[in-house]
């Protein structure tokens, strides 16, 4: 009977994985094109849908002249998809205890700062750091400066984020105003709240939980799996992952497409997890948000919450980018990960959106 029964299962579980493939082969063919298009070094996409294990679609290679093929353990920069972990940290912190939303950041930051700064960052919350509600400026101005297009290769340090901080002007009622250095300075926050280092909070709460053994804070320099970069604006001419010291958690996390899908499968499950019981786990970093742009989307813990239900984040150090999307009405997510950076990323994602959403609603 119970042969019969595993039996019965697969012969009505074939029709979905038919109609899964169909609409998977026009993922490919959209990918195929984007790659071909703007002539990529590298593109690696990854796929989540509902009862299958993970789906990898890998064009390209490891460096141009030697032909090595990307597949799901290539190692890439994920620049401001970065900002996602941090939030799941911040909201691991929120969860134990050891921070409140509404608590103003000066509580944790040096005894040493002058009473103006401390005064002028008084009324700053996590909340609003982590919405992006702060005033902040988008980029740190403190210690080097970058044309578009180079890398950022500047060891900031906690002098340097003092110094900025000492020297900053607050945009007041700014609203959202997206801060990488915002970003920057709520790991810093994070590593004195728990007196931890940032690293080390990482592995802890977001590495280690979700099995991503191949995922590092910085760049894994040396490491043979670690894929080149290349120049958006000329895709011929290598170029370098970012390093950014104190500004980190904002953008220079690196991972695989394996360890992404890992991530995004515990998730999915959170999400799910939170239907049938409503208790709000780490991961759920949509859990809180405020408006980012007025009847399109808000903004949570490093991701965006869109007006259609989903959720997601992107990414672009020039040489690097990357997008993540997670559809838990739907059970369904995509990630993307490309040593070459553009406009192109974001329309990659939203036509490979649609074509799954189609595909499940059937």
């Amino acid at each position: 009977i119970l042969i019969s029964l595993i039996w019965g299962l697969c012969l009505s579980y074939q029709p979905l994985l038919a109609q899964q493939n169909t609409y998977l082969k026009k993922v490919e063919a959209i990918v195929d094109s984007i790659y071909e298009a703007e002539e990529l070094p590298s593109l690696s996409v990854g796929v989540l849908l509902p009862g299958r294990a993970p789906i990898f679609i890998n064009r390209g290679y490891h460096v141009r002249s030697q032909k090595k093929e990307v597949d799901e353990h290539s190692i890439y920069q994920i620049a401001s998809l970065s900002k996602m972990m941090a939030g799941t940290i911040a909201n691991t912190l929120l969860l134990d205890g050891t921070i409140k939303l509404e608590q103003p950041i000066t509580d944790f930051l040096p005894a040493s700062i002058s009473e103006k700064t401390r005064k002028k960052l008084s009324a700053i919350s996590f909340r609003e750091l982590l919405h992006h509600r702060a005033g902040l400026p988008r980029n740190a101005k403190v210690g080097y400066k970058r044309k578009d297009g180079d890398p950022y290769l500047y060891d900031y340090t906690e002098e340097d984020l003092l110094l900025e901080l000492a020297k900053l002007k607050l945009k007041t009622n700014a609203g959202y105003r997206y801060s990488n250095f915002g970003y920057g300075l709520l790991g810093y926050l994070l590593e004195r709240a728990k007196e931890t280092p940032y690293e080390e909070l990482l592995a802890t709460y977001v590495f280690g939980p979700n099995k991503m053994e191949e995922t590092f804070y910085t760049l894994p320099t040396g490491n043979p799996q670690l894929v080149t970069p290349y120049r958006k604006e000329n895709r011929q001419i290598p170029t370098k992952g970012w390093v950014m010291g104190k500004l980190s958690p904002a953008t220079t996390v690196s991972t695989t497409m394996a360890d992404l899908l890992s991530l995004m499968k515990s998730q999915l499950q959170s999400y799910k997890q939170y239907d049938e019981t409503h208790e709000i786990t780490s991961l759920m970093v949509s859990s809180d948000t405020e408006v980012a742009y007025e009847g399109i989307g808000d903004y949570g813990f490093g991701m965006f919450s869109w007006a259609s239900g989903d959720f997601g984040h992107g990414g672009d150090v020039d040489g690097f980018a990357s997008n993540y999307s997670i559809h838990p009405k739907e059970n369904f997510g995509v990630a993307m990960l490309t040593s070459s950076g553009g406009r192109w990323t974001g329309s990659l994602i939203v036509k490979i959106n649609n074509v799954l959403k189609d595909g499940l609603a059937k």
